[in-house]
């Protein structure tokens, strides 16, 4: 199957509505950044804040409020990778934060 320019201006407009569907219904959670992929694929991250366990509640009040299944996986030197994806109807959306569990350091990203 040839993909076309027809086709990603499809899946981003499709991605773009979900995301305004999406802070209309749950604006009242924590702001997080947002970006639409190529290919459609609505990807939210929480970058704020900086301590690991408001990052991983933020995290958590994203993944089920989109009724999104997670995971968490160890990234190397102290942080955790916190990763969850699912479809809301033809859009692919994922939540991802990256938390430090070792230390006293500020988190990065």
């Amino acid at each position: 199957m040839t993909v076309t320019q027809v086709d990603r201006n499809w899946w981003q407009r499709a991605a773009a509505s979900e995301l305004c569907a999406i802070l209309d219904a749950y604006g009242q959670l924590p702001c997080i950044s947002w970006l639409i992929g190529p290919r459609g694929v609505l990807a939210g991250r929480v970058g704020e804040p900086a301590d690991a366990e408001r990052r991983r509640a933020v995290f958590g009040q994203w993944r089920d409020a989109l009724g999104l299944p997670g995971e968490e996986c160890p990234a190397g030197a102290g942080t955790v990778y916190l990763h969850a994806a699912g479809y809301r109807g033809p859009v692919r959306v994922r939540i991802t934060a990256s938390v430090c569990v070792a230390g006293s350091g500020e988190d990065s990203w």
